[in-house]
């Protein structure tokens, strides 16, 4: 998948079979992506550590609401 690092793949691939089984079960279900962030210098915000995203699902429950 050209420049997706191997472990961000995998992270996709797992978590994308399970939010199908998931919504083929009728538990509403989905996939979240993002980046992890570090703290720069003060009054500098934040910066994004390392290169690759990372990707995990969550579950909808009636009452409780998206959990992962």
């Amino acid at each position: 998948m050209g420049s997706v690092p191997d472990d961000s793949r995998e992270s996709f691939d797992v978590h994308s079979a399970f939010v199908s089984y998931c919504r083929s079960a009728g538990i509403p279900a989905r996939l979240v992506f993002g980046q992890a962030l570090e703290s720069g210098s003060p009054g500098e915000g934040l910066e994004i550590a390392g290169s690759s995203y990372h990707c995990w699902a969550e579950c909808f429950a009636a009452g409780a609401g998206w959990f992962g």
